[in-house]
C-alpha cells in the first residue's frame, strides 16, 4: 500500500484544513485530531512529500517497489511488520531498503488494531516486539511507528509516549484526502 505525509508549514498557507483545536490544555481536542505537521517542519520550509509503504517486507511487492524507486531516483520509509521481517527469506528485502537508502519503521508486531485489544500487555508487546524484531532483523535502529489501520486512541498515544514515540500519520488522518 502506498501511502504518503506532508510536513511542511508551507502546504497549509494555501489549503485549509479544521482548526487545531482550543487553546486551552484542560479544553478537549477532537480525537482524530494529530498535531501538525506530521513529522516536523521541513528544513527549507518547502513542501516535502514523503513517500510511504506499509505492511511489509513483501517477498513478492517490495522488490518491485524498490526497483521502481531506484528507476525514479525516490527514497522512501517501509513500515514493517515483525512478523514479516523475521521470515527467513525477508533479510535480503530488508538490506536492499536499507541499501538504497531508505527508512525501515516499526509497524506492530503482526498488524493488530491496537485500539480494539483489550489487553494493555498484549497492545503494548505489539509495539516492543515489533521494534525488536524489526531491529534484529535488519541491524537497523527503529525510531518511527505507524499504527496498522491507522486506528489512533488515547491508550495507543500513552504508550507511544511512554516509549519516546509518536505514530507518524497518513494523509487521510491529518484530513487531506489523497
Amino acid at each position: 500500500m502506498v501511502l504518503a505525509l506532508l510536513g511542511a508549514p508551507a502546504y497549509a498557507k494555501h489549503h485549509k484544513k479544521a482548526p487545531a483545536g482550543p487553546k486551552d490544555p484542560t479544553a478537549p481536542k477532537h480525537p482524530k485530531a494529530w498535531p501538525s505537521p506530521a513529522a516536523g517542519p521541513t528544513m527549507s520550509g518547502d513542501p516535502e512529500l514523503i513517500f510511504t509503504f506499509d505492511d511489509g517486507p513483501n517477498l513478492k511487492t517490495t522488490p518491485l517497489v524498490l526497483d521502481a524507486l531506484k528507476a525514479h531516483h525516490i527514497h522512501a520509509v517501509f513500515f514493517l511488520i515483525g512478523n514479516m521481517a523475521a521470515n527467513k527469506e525477508a533479510p535480503p528485502r530488508i538490506a536492499r531498503i536499507l541499501a538504497e537508502g531508505h527508512i525501515i519503521a516499526n509497524h506492530t508486531m503482526s498488524h493488530q488494531d491496537l485500539c480494539r485489544l483489550k489487553d494493555d500487555a498484549r497492545a503494548a508487546s505489539e509495539i516492543d516486539l515489533g521494534k525488536q524484531t524489526i531491529e534484529n532483523a535488519s541491524g537497523f535502529k527503529v525510531a518511527w511507528f505507524r499504527v496498522p489501520y491507522g486506528a489512533r486512541c488515547a491508550r495507543v498515544d500513552t504508550m507511544l509516549a511512554e516509549r519516546g514515540r509518536h505514530a507518524v500519520k497518513r494523509l487521510a488522518e491529518l484530513g487531506i484526502a489523497p
